[in-house]
């Protein structure tokens, strides 16, 4: 995968993004406070043996630009929405992680003709109907008094099962960082535009268009049950739950995620 981002001018906001791959255009969406840098690398290769997979920092992360003012889902959404159309990609399958799952939901409704399939990873419908995670989760995911490696290893305790970190723990050092962390000003725009999101849940039935949706059962972040009820809402839609994963599931099992997102995706 490149290291060196390019750019695009999308509206207000520069995207840095990145390309590889051949083949059918596939945009992975990242998730709150996250980078480009933190797809792990064995799952974005392996999606791009068959697809051209497209990453890129949301605004205000990154290497992306940081526009003034509110942000919003449907900001994200219209910025997804740009990208596609500045690289000609027509309409692109589309994969978005936890936060990146609900940008992803509102491309496809907001913006039909750029989604072909779209694939929800560990992400709710948002707003009222969405079940949020227990209060400590919360708590620890906000708690800026913990710094450095100390803080690293109470994320990652959220985003895998802890018999998995004990029996991995080399993961603490080889997690994917990212090289720019977003100023404590964007992540809390950002996390604002997440929790003032009215949500997906009354217009789930018009996707028109196969939907993947998958689960690790031990997220404890955007808790499965959250993924149950997409599946009920989304006419049609395939539900796969990942046994011991995680809300990074995609860090613990990135190539069987992998084969199960290209075979969701063939014609």
């Amino acid at each position: 995968m490149p290291r060196e981002a390019l750019h695009a001018r999308i509206g207000d906001v520069d995207l840095a993004y990145r390309v590889v791959g051949d083949g059918p255009p596939l945009l992975l969406v990242m998730g709150h406070t996250g980078t480009q840098d933190q797809w792990p690398l064995s799952f974005v290769n392996s999606l791009a043996r068959e697809r051209r997979v497209i990453t890129y920092d949301h605004r205000g992360m990154g290497d992306s630009s940081s526009p003034d003012g509110d942000w919003s889902v449907e900001t994200f959404a219209n910025d997804a929405a740009g990208l596609l159309a500045a690289l000609d990609a027509g309409q692109a399958d589309v994969l978005g992680w936890s936060m990146g799952g609900m940008v992803a939901q509102e491309l496809a409704l907001a913006h039909p003709g750029t989604v072909r399939r779209l694939v929800l990873l560990a992400t709710s419908a948002g707003g009222p109907e969405a079940l949020p995670p227990d209060p400590a989760v919360l708590d620890m995911m906000h708690d800026d008094s913990v710094i450095g490696v100390e803080r690293a290893r109470r994320i990652l305790s959220l985003l895998v099962p802890a018999d998995w970190l004990e029996a991995h723990r080399a993961f603490l050092m080889d997690y994917p960082r990212p090289r720019r962390v977003a100023s404590t000003e964007d992540a809390l725009r950002q996390w604002k535009a997440v929790a003032g999101w009215a949500g997906a849940w009354d217009r789930l039935p018009a996707l028109d268009r196969p939907v993947l949706i998958v689960t690790g059962d031990a997220d404890r972040v955007t808790p499965a049950e959250n993924s149950v009820r997409l599946a009920q809402r989304i006419p049609g839609s395939w539900l796969i739950r990942l046994a011991g994963g995680g809300h990074g599931v995609l860090y613990q099992q990135p190539q069987r995620l992998a084969k199960i997102v290209r075979v969701f995706l063939e014609d």
